[in-house]
Protein backbone atom coordinates (compact mmCIF):
# COMPACT_ATOMS: atom_id res chain seq x y z
CA UNK A 1 0.00 0.00 0.00
CA UNK A 2 3.05 2.39 0.84
CA UNK A 3 4.24 1.57 -2.42
CA UNK A 4 1.09 2.54 -4.56
CA UNK A 5 0.30 5.74 -2.49
CA UNK A 6 4.20 6.87 -2.90
CA UNK A 7 3.84 5.75 -6.86
CA UNK A 8 1.37 8.47 -7.65
CA UNK A 9 3.08 11.00 -6.15
CA UNK A 10 6.85 10.56 -7.89
CA UNK A 11 5.24 12.14 -10.91
CA UNK A 12 4.91 15.01 -8.78
CA UNK A 13 8.91 14.54 -7.73
CA UNK A 14 9.92 13.68 -11.63
CA UNK A 15 8.10 15.93 -14.15
CA UNK A 16 6.06 18.02 -11.94
CA UNK A 17 8.41 21.47 -12.64
CA UNK A 18 8.58 21.01 -16.40
CA UNK A 19 4.90 20.01 -16.38
CA UNK A 20 3.79 23.42 -14.85
CA UNK A 21 6.18 25.37 -17.50
CA UNK A 22 3.99 23.50 -20.26
CA UNK A 23 0.49 24.26 -18.59
CA UNK A 24 1.77 27.53 -18.75
CA UNK A 25 2.11 27.56 -22.43
CA UNK A 26 -1.02 25.78 -23.34
CA UNK A 27 -4.26 25.93 -23.21
CA UNK A 28 -5.24 24.30 -19.54
CA UNK A 29 -8.29 23.46 -20.54
CA UNK A 30 -7.14 20.95 -22.96
CA UNK A 31 -4.85 19.44 -20.12
CA UNK A 32 -7.30 18.94 -18.35
CA UNK A 33 -9.62 17.03 -21.09
CA UNK A 34 -6.51 15.20 -21.66
CA UNK A 35 -5.96 13.89 -18.05
CA UNK A 36 -9.01 12.79 -17.45
CA UNK A 37 -9.29 10.98 -20.77
CA UNK A 38 -5.94 9.27 -19.06
CA UNK A 39 -7.11 8.66 -16.13
CA UNK A 40 -10.45 7.02 -16.95
CA UNK A 41 -8.93 5.12 -19.77
CA UNK A 42 -6.17 3.71 -17.12
CA UNK A 43 -9.03 2.55 -14.27
CA UNK A 44 -11.16 1.08 -17.07
CA UNK A 45 -8.52 -1.03 -18.01
CA UNK A 46 -7.91 -2.71 -14.26
CA UNK A 47 -10.76 -5.25 -15.28
CA UNK A 48 -9.75 -6.65 -18.34
CA UNK A 49 -5.55 -6.87 -17.14
CA UNK A 50 -7.39 -8.84 -13.90
CA UNK A 51 -9.17 -10.83 -15.83
CA UNK A 52 -6.00 -11.79 -17.62
CA UNK A 53 -4.07 -12.60 -14.99
CA UNK A 54 -2.02 -9.42 -15.04
CA UNK A 55 -3.40 -7.61 -11.90
CA UNK A 56 -0.58 -7.92 -9.22
CA UNK A 57 1.32 -5.38 -7.35
CA UNK A 58 3.22 -5.29 -10.70
CA UNK A 59 0.84 -4.26 -12.96
CA UNK A 60 -0.83 -2.00 -10.57
CA UNK A 61 2.30 0.37 -10.20
CA UNK A 62 2.19 1.26 -13.77
CA UNK A 63 -0.93 2.12 -13.93
CA UNK A 64 -0.33 4.16 -10.33
CA UNK A 65 2.74 5.98 -12.12
CA UNK A 66 0.17 6.93 -15.27
CA UNK A 67 -2.48 7.86 -13.42
CA UNK A 68 -0.48 10.40 -11.20
CA UNK A 69 1.35 11.47 -14.62
CA UNK A 70 -2.12 12.67 -15.59
CA UNK A 71 -3.19 14.31 -12.00
CA UNK A 72 -0.02 16.42 -12.47
CA UNK A 73 -0.98 17.92 -15.65
CA UNK A 74 -4.55 18.08 -14.63
CA UNK A 75 -4.12 19.43 -11.10
CA UNK A 76 -1.52 22.00 -12.63
CA UNK A 77 -3.60 23.52 -15.05
CA UNK A 78 -6.81 23.10 -12.70
CA UNK A 79 -5.62 25.93 -10.40
CA UNK A 80 -4.22 28.06 -12.73
CA UNK A 81 -7.53 27.79 -15.17
CA UNK A 82 -9.33 29.37 -12.65
CA UNK A 83 -8.09 33.00 -12.91
CA UNK A 84 -8.83 33.24 -16.13
CA UNK A 85 -12.33 32.38 -16.40
CA UNK A 86 -13.65 34.11 -13.42
CA UNK A 87 -12.88 38.53 -12.19
CA UNK A 88 -10.58 39.43 -9.57
CA UNK A 89 -13.33 40.23 -7.48
CA UNK A 90 -15.46 36.81 -7.62
CA UNK A 91 -12.02 34.49 -7.08
CA UNK A 92 -12.47 33.54 -3.19
CA UNK A 93 -16.50 33.10 -3.71
CA UNK A 94 -15.02 30.67 -6.88
CA UNK A 95 -12.14 29.19 -5.01
CA UNK A 96 -14.51 28.32 -1.46
CA UNK A 97 -16.91 27.08 -4.22
CA UNK A 98 -14.59 24.53 -5.76
CA UNK A 99 -13.35 23.36 -2.72
CA UNK A 100 -16.44 23.11 -1.21
CA UNK A 101 -18.44 20.69 -3.40
CA UNK A 102 -15.26 18.70 -4.03
CA UNK A 103 -15.64 17.96 -0.34
CA UNK A 104 -19.31 17.40 -0.82
CA UNK A 105 -18.53 15.20 -4.25
CA UNK A 106 -16.04 13.47 -1.97
CA UNK A 107 -18.70 12.56 0.91
CA UNK A 108 -20.55 11.06 -1.71
CA UNK A 109 -18.27 8.92 -2.97
CA UNK A 110 -16.65 8.14 0.09
CA UNK A 111 -19.65 6.88 1.26
CA UNK A 112 -20.52 4.67 -1.34
CA UNK A 113 -16.79 3.26 -2.79
CA UNK A 114 -16.79 1.22 0.56
CA UNK A 115 -20.29 -0.70 -0.32
CA UNK A 116 -19.76 -0.97 -3.98
CA UNK A 117 -16.58 -2.54 -3.75
CA UNK A 118 -18.07 -4.65 -1.41
CA UNK A 119 -21.16 -5.51 -3.56
CA UNK A 120 -19.44 -6.20 -6.81
CA UNK A 121 -15.85 -6.81 -5.43
CA UNK A 122 -12.62 -4.30 -5.78
CA UNK A 123 -12.01 -5.02 -9.35
CA UNK A 124 -15.63 -4.52 -10.89
CA UNK A 125 -16.21 -1.69 -8.91
CA UNK A 126 -13.12 -0.21 -11.34
CA UNK A 127 -15.34 1.13 -14.18
CA UNK A 128 -17.19 3.20 -11.40
CA UNK A 129 -14.12 5.16 -10.78
CA UNK A 130 -13.06 5.51 -14.54
CA UNK A 131 -16.98 7.00 -14.99
CA UNK A 132 -16.37 9.89 -12.32
CA UNK A 133 -13.07 10.81 -14.75
CA UNK A 134 -15.73 10.32 -17.48
CA UNK A 135 -17.86 12.81 -15.69
CA UNK A 136 -15.27 15.15 -15.22
CA UNK A 137 -14.49 14.77 -18.73
CA UNK A 138 -17.93 15.97 -19.93
CA UNK A 139 -18.05 18.78 -17.22
CA UNK A 140 -15.14 20.02 -18.26
CA UNK A 141 -15.78 19.70 -22.11
CA UNK A 142 -18.91 22.22 -21.59
CA UNK A 143 -17.17 25.34 -20.23
CA UNK A 144 -18.00 27.81 -22.85
CA UNK A 145 -15.16 30.19 -21.82
CA UNK A 146 -12.10 29.88 -24.31
CA UNK A 147 -8.73 30.76 -23.28
CA UNK A 148 -6.63 33.53 -25.74
CA UNK A 149 -4.10 31.35 -27.94
CA UNK A 150 -1.07 30.92 -25.99
CA UNK A 151 1.94 32.84 -26.99
CA UNK A 152 4.34 31.34 -30.01
CA UNK A 153 7.26 31.59 -27.79
CA UNK A 154 11.01 29.98 -29.67
CA UNK A 155 12.93 28.56 -26.81
CA UNK A 156 17.19 28.47 -27.56
CA UNK A 157 18.98 25.36 -25.88
CA UNK A 158 18.16 24.73 -22.10
CA UNK A 159 15.22 27.46 -22.25
CA UNK A 160 12.95 24.71 -20.27
CA UNK A 161 15.66 24.38 -17.38
CA UNK A 162 15.41 28.51 -17.44
CA UNK A 163 11.51 28.82 -17.19
CA UNK A 164 12.11 26.20 -14.65
CA UNK A 165 14.31 28.13 -12.81
CA UNK A 166 12.17 31.31 -12.97
CA UNK A 167 9.35 29.41 -11.07
CA UNK A 168 11.48 28.57 -8.23
CA UNK A 169 13.37 31.57 -7.89
CA UNK A 170 9.64 33.39 -7.84
CA UNK A 171 8.51 31.03 -5.07
CA UNK A 172 11.78 31.20 -2.83
CA UNK A 173 12.58 34.72 -3.17
CA UNK A 174 9.18 36.14 -1.93
CA UNK A 175 8.71 35.52 1.94
CA UNK A 176 5.24 34.58 1.76
CA UNK A 177 5.21 32.08 -1.02
CA UNK A 178 8.29 30.80 0.53
CA UNK A 179 6.79 30.09 3.50
CA UNK A 180 3.54 29.20 2.46
CA UNK A 181 5.87 25.87 0.54
CA UNK A 182 7.54 24.98 3.55
CA UNK A 183 4.93 25.09 5.67
CA UNK A 184 3.18 23.06 3.29
CA UNK A 185 5.95 20.51 3.07
CA UNK A 186 6.70 20.27 6.26
CA UNK A 187 3.04 19.33 7.34
CA UNK A 188 2.56 17.24 4.14
CA UNK A 189 5.60 15.00 5.19
CA UNK A 190 2.95 14.08 8.35
CA UNK A 191 -0.53 14.32 6.71
CA UNK A 192 0.99 11.65 3.78
CA UNK A 193 2.22 9.17 6.41
CA UNK A 194 -1.00 9.58 7.71
CA UNK A 195 -3.10 8.97 4.66
CA UNK A 196 -1.45 5.64 4.48
CA UNK A 197 -1.97 4.33 7.70
CA UNK A 198 -5.85 5.58 8.24
CA UNK A 199 -7.31 2.48 6.33
CA UNK A 200 -4.61 -0.09 7.45
CA UNK A 201 -6.02 1.13 10.81
CA UNK A 202 -9.37 1.54 10.67
CA UNK A 203 -9.08 -2.25 9.22
CA UNK A 204 -7.38 -3.73 11.20
CA UNK A 205 -6.73 -2.07 14.42
CA UNK A 206 -10.01 -1.12 15.36
CA UNK A 207 -12.00 -4.09 13.30
CA UNK A 208 -14.37 -2.20 10.70
CA UNK A 209 -15.51 -3.43 7.32
CA UNK A 210 -14.74 -1.53 4.07
CA UNK A 211 -18.65 -0.08 3.88
CA UNK A 212 -18.17 1.08 7.69
CA UNK A 213 -14.81 3.03 6.64
CA UNK A 214 -16.55 4.89 4.13
CA UNK A 215 -19.03 5.87 6.29
CA UNK A 216 -17.00 7.03 9.47
CA UNK A 217 -14.90 8.97 7.17
CA UNK A 218 -18.04 10.62 4.61
CA UNK A 219 -19.29 11.65 8.47
CA UNK A 220 -15.63 12.98 9.71
CA UNK A 221 -15.30 14.41 6.11
CA UNK A 222 -17.94 16.16 6.17
CA UNK A 223 -15.65 19.31 7.91
CA UNK A 224 -14.42 19.90 4.59
CA UNK A 225 -17.55 21.29 3.39
CA UNK A 226 -18.23 23.32 6.61
CA UNK A 227 -14.68 24.61 6.09
CA UNK A 228 -15.61 26.11 2.60
CA UNK A 229 -18.38 27.37 3.73
CA UNK A 230 -17.48 29.27 6.98
CA UNK A 231 -13.77 30.16 5.18
CA UNK A 232 -14.81 33.61 3.96
CA UNK A 233 -16.56 34.79 6.89
CA UNK A 234 -13.77 33.88 8.93
CA UNK A 235 -11.23 35.78 6.24
CA UNK A 236 -13.61 38.90 6.65
CA UNK A 237 -14.06 38.95 10.37
CA UNK A 238 -10.30 37.92 11.05
CA UNK A 239 -7.84 39.08 7.95
CA UNK A 240 -6.27 36.77 6.16
CA UNK A 241 -3.35 35.85 7.81
CA UNK A 242 -4.90 35.48 11.20
CA UNK A 243 -7.67 33.15 9.50
CA UNK A 244 -5.01 31.08 7.95
CA UNK A 245 -3.56 30.78 11.26
CA UNK A 246 -6.26 29.48 12.92
CA UNK A 247 -7.99 27.41 10.50
CA UNK A 248 -4.05 25.60 9.43
CA UNK A 249 -3.28 25.31 13.21
CA UNK A 250 -5.81 25.94 15.43
CA UNK A 251 -8.43 23.70 14.51
CA UNK A 252 -6.57 20.92 12.98
CA UNK A 253 -5.20 20.56 16.93
CA UNK A 254 -7.94 18.50 17.90
CA UNK A 255 -6.94 15.72 15.16
CA UNK A 256 -4.94 13.86 17.64
CA UNK A 257 -8.56 12.06 18.42
CA UNK A 258 -8.40 10.28 16.21
CA UNK A 259 -5.76 7.60 18.03
CA UNK A 260 -8.64 6.93 20.76
CA UNK A 261 -10.73 5.47 18.29
CA UNK A 262 -12.62 2.34 19.31
CA UNK A 263 -15.59 0.63 17.96
CA UNK A 264 -19.26 1.64 18.66
CA UNK A 265 -19.19 5.05 20.85
CA UNK A 266 -14.94 5.50 20.51
CA UNK A 267 -15.74 5.83 17.14
CA UNK A 268 -17.01 9.72 17.73
CA UNK A 269 -13.22 9.90 18.54
CA UNK A 270 -12.36 9.82 14.73
CA UNK A 271 -15.33 11.72 13.10
CA UNK A 272 -14.32 14.55 15.75
CA UNK A 273 -10.23 14.95 14.92
CA UNK A 274 -11.22 13.65 11.14
CA UNK A 275 -13.91 16.23 10.95
CA UNK A 276 -11.20 19.17 12.26
CA UNK A 277 -8.74 18.30 10.13
CA UNK A 278 -11.02 18.44 7.55
CA UNK A 279 -12.37 21.99 8.40
CA UNK A 280 -8.55 23.46 8.54
CA UNK A 281 -6.93 21.62 5.42
CA UNK A 282 -9.75 23.09 3.08
CA UNK A 283 -10.06 26.47 4.49
CA UNK A 284 -6.75 27.03 4.34
CA UNK A 285 -6.69 25.49 0.73
CA UNK A 286 -9.30 28.20 0.09
CA UNK A 287 -7.03 31.06 1.51
CA UNK A 288 -3.97 29.92 -0.31
CA UNK A 289 -5.00 29.55 -3.46
CA UNK A 290 -6.60 33.13 -3.51
CA UNK A 291 -3.20 33.87 -2.27
CA UNK A 292 -1.63 32.53 -5.13
CA UNK A 293 -3.75 33.45 -7.51
CA UNK A 294 -3.88 37.16 -6.46
CA UNK A 295 -0.32 37.79 -5.91
CA UNK A 296 1.27 35.59 -9.39
CA UNK A 297 1.12 36.63 -12.67
CA UNK A 298 -0.97 34.77 -14.81
CA UNK A 299 1.91 33.62 -16.99
CA UNK A 300 3.78 32.15 -14.75
CA UNK A 301 1.28 30.61 -12.21
CA UNK A 302 1.22 27.28 -13.62
CA UNK A 303 4.99 27.21 -12.97
CA UNK A 304 4.19 28.76 -9.25
CA UNK A 305 1.97 25.75 -8.65
CA UNK A 306 3.87 23.56 -9.88
CA UNK A 307 6.75 24.02 -7.87
CA UNK A 308 4.94 24.54 -4.57
CA UNK A 309 3.58 20.96 -5.73
CA UNK A 310 6.53 19.58 -6.17
CA UNK A 311 7.74 20.75 -2.82
CA UNK A 312 5.16 19.04 -1.21
CA UNK A 313 5.36 16.53 -3.22
CA UNK A 314 3.66 15.12 -3.88
CA UNK A 315 1.05 16.93 -2.22
CA UNK A 316 -0.70 14.65 -0.16
CA UNK A 317 -4.54 14.31 -1.74
CA UNK A 318 -5.73 15.81 1.89
CA UNK A 319 -3.62 18.59 1.22
CA UNK A 320 -4.77 19.40 -1.62
CA UNK A 321 -8.89 18.71 -1.74
CA UNK A 322 -9.88 17.33 1.45
CA UNK A 323 -9.12 14.16 3.37
CA UNK A 324 -12.51 12.59 2.22
CA UNK A 325 -11.10 11.82 -0.77
CA UNK A 326 -8.48 8.86 -0.20
CA UNK A 327 -10.11 6.54 2.17
CA UNK A 328 -12.66 4.19 0.86
CA UNK A 329 -12.56 0.81 2.34
CA UNK A 330 -12.05 -0.38 -0.88
CA UNK A 331 -8.83 -1.55 -0.94
CA UNK A 332 -5.55 -0.06 -1.77
CA UNK A 333 -6.31 -0.90 -5.97
CA UNK A 334 -8.93 1.54 -6.22
CA UNK A 335 -6.95 4.28 -4.73
CA UNK A 336 -4.17 4.85 -6.80
CA UNK A 337 -5.55 7.43 -9.22
CA UNK A 338 -6.12 11.01 -7.62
Amino acid sequence: MSLLTAATWVPWLVIGLPAGVRVDRLPRRAVMLTGDAVSCAVFAAVPPAHRFGALDVGGLLPAALLAGTAAVFFQTAYTAYLPGIVGAADQAEGNAKLHGSASAAQLAGTAAGGLIAQVLGVVDSMPTTAATFLVSFVCVSRIRHREPPAPVVVRARGALFKEVGEGVRLVARDPYLRSLTLFGAASNLFLGGCQTLLVVFLVRDVGMSGTGVGVLVAIGGAGGVLGALVVRGGVARFGTARALLAFELGVPALAPLMELTTRDAGLAFFAAGYACASVGVVAGNVIKAGFHQASCPAGVLGRVSACSSFSTTGPCRWARCSPAGWAPGSGCARRCGR
